[in-house]
């Protein structure tokens, strides 16, 4: 996870800020004003944990991967410690102050890449809050129904209740893909990068096992770095894939909120209403990168072999 385009994307997260503090804000205040599923809520609060500790350690290990390579020549080999290559000093130069200047370095490698894993961990994160917006959404819409059911209204304060109630479910899921639509714009070119550098690193792997030499260490931190790469793309594009599976289920909650218990002209206008909304939750919420890559199941698998295809044709 090292390299030039990890500057740039922390360059676009810093050019983004505050539209990154809008979408925040959506989904911690403005979405959870009108209804906000407890149980869903803690939910999602355990698996933005689990997930952030998990992608940190990943992405740790992946960027780790190369003192610790370094750390096993030293022992085994007798090479120089240089896990980053600086202008100065020179390879060749075996001085205790360049060992000393060379770790040095690769200290503060670690220390901006630390920054660069806290603002990817920052993403994944909303990747999930917005999953759960989705879920938010279609148990509001499945608690429409219970308005019919209360006992102290008439059945045209019902409708009522349940036309503006409705009403409000349709701002919701609105305000949601407002949330979706902001986090694609602000993302678009950190997934870019994200899917072009994974595969450009799963290539590099495949060839220096096929090419390289196959001692232990070689064939160890390479399998190591191909699993942390797929691991870590995989956290991206499964959880784009979960958001488009849930946004469309928010048209079946919309059809059984309810709206069969109308009569009259309320029935007539309110029909009209949920065949309208029902139309526009069925329309696919899709996160693409590079204009054509939907982050889906399908999508990381088909890019998981893409480099082993590649590599095949001419090795």
């Amino acid at each position: 996870m090292e390299g030039p385009h990890y500057y740039q994307q922390n360059e676009t997260l810093e050019y983004y800020k505050v539209e990154i503090k809008q979408i925040l804000y959506h989904l911690a205040v403005v979405l959870r004003e009108p209804y906000n599923n407890r149980e869903l809520e803690a939910t999602a609060v355990r698996k933005v944990r689990v997930y952030s500790t998990l992608f940190f350690i990943i992405s740790l290990m992946f960027v780790s991967a190369g003192g610790i390579s370094a750390i096993h020549k030293v022992v085994t080999a007798g090479e120089i410690f240089c896990p980053v290559i600086p202008a100065w000093p020179s390879l060749s130069d075996t001085s205790l102050l360049s060992l000393v200047i060379r770790i040095i370095f690769y200290i503060f490698w670690l220390m901006y890449d630390v920054r660069v894993m806290a603002m990817f961990t920052l993403l994944l994160s909303m990747l999930v809050m917005i999953f759960y917006q989705f879920k938010n959404l279609q148990c509001y819409f499945y608690s429409l129904d219970k308005i019919f059911l209360e006992e102290n209204l008439s059945q045209r304060e019902k409708e009522l209740k349940y036309e503006n109630a409705f009403k409000l479910g349709i701002y919701m899921h609105a305000e949601t893909l407002w949330v979706k639509k902001q986090n694609q714009h602000v993302c678009e070119w950190i997934f870019a990068s994200e899917v072009t550098m994974s595969f450009i690193g799963l290539m590099v792997q495949l060839i220096t096992i096929v090419s390289g030499k196959r001692d232990v260490s070689t064939v160890g931190t390479t399998f190591s770095m191909i699993m942390l790469t797929l691991i870590s793309l995989a956290f991206f594009m499964w959880n784009g894939g979960d958001i488009t599976i849930e946004a469309l289920k928010v048209s079946d909650a919309m059809y059984f909120s309810g709206w069969e218990n109308c009569s009259g002209q309320s029935s007539a206008r309110v029909r009209k209403l949920v065949a309208c909304a029902i139309r526009q939750a069925q329309e696919p919420v899709v996160y693409k990168t590079l204009g054509v890559v939907e982050f889906s199941y399908d999508a990381y698998v088909k890019i998981s072999k893409l480099p082993y295809t590649v590599v095949s044709m001419f090795y």
